[in-house]
């Protein structure tokens, strides 16, 4: 399955730029990523894996610092240095040689109800959930393009489908994955593509 859709809203097809390696990359892993490079946190996409780095595609080119972290799911930040960095293609190497099992299943989480399918990203903007028949003011903590964790201005027990309404964006229908007294996870049930995550991110820092 193609994960493209994540950065174009539509499926494509591009050919990466070829960097030297020292061992054969595992191809063909696409996984839902965020890089900070100690300015800026953004969302990309993961490619070509191996135990001493992988390439990542950004939302939009961008020259990014040396030394960067990489985060995958709930898993720890990875540090990496920067090897090249063509637009919006970035070849990274890691700073410590990693087990390749352990890289691809970095941020399963065993608690399933909170379990999310990729890293997300602090974010602190009002918003309004409307959920079973109530509309419950709510900050947004952090983001991704499948989810989001709220803080909502009254506690609730209240799960499944709803919708969430935040400035500049259109309403995002999402399912209520988890609460726990006035916090709540929801997912949204159609991903959003990282491009407008991370141009609304990036209009937020600057308001």
């Amino acid at each position: 399955m193609s994960y493209d859709y994540l950065l174009s809203g539509e499926s494509c097809a591009r050919q990466l730029i070829p960097d030297r390696r020292t061992e054969n990359r595992q191809t063909l892993v696409l996984r839902l990523g965020a890089i900070d490079d100690g300015v800026r946190t953004t969302f990309c996409l993961v490619r070509n894996v191996s135990a001493q780095g992988v390439q990542v595609r950004l939302p939009a080119p961008q020259l990014l610092e040396p030394r960067v972290t990489l985060r995958l799911g709930d898993g720890d930040p990875i540090p990496a240095h920067v090897v090249w960095n063509h637009g919006d293609l970035v070849g990274l190497e890691f700073l410590e040689k990693l087990p390749l099992q352990l890289l691809l299943r970095m941020g399963e989480n065993t608690d399933q109800s909170r379990r999310r399918a990729g890293p997300r990203v602090a974010a602190d903007s009002s918003g309004l959930l409307q959920t079973g028949g109530r509309t419950l003011s709510a900050r947004l903590r952090n983001i991704s393009p499948t989810g989001a964790h709220l803080e909502l201005a009254e506690p609730t027990t209240v799960q499944g489908l709803a919708t969430l309404q935040l400035p500049s964006l259109p309403p995002l229908r999402c399912q209520v994955c988890w609460v726990a007294a006035a916090e709540a996870g929801v997912r949204f049930i159609t991903p959003l593509c990282i491009r407008t995550v991370a141009a609304w991110l990036s209009d937020r820092a600057t308001q």
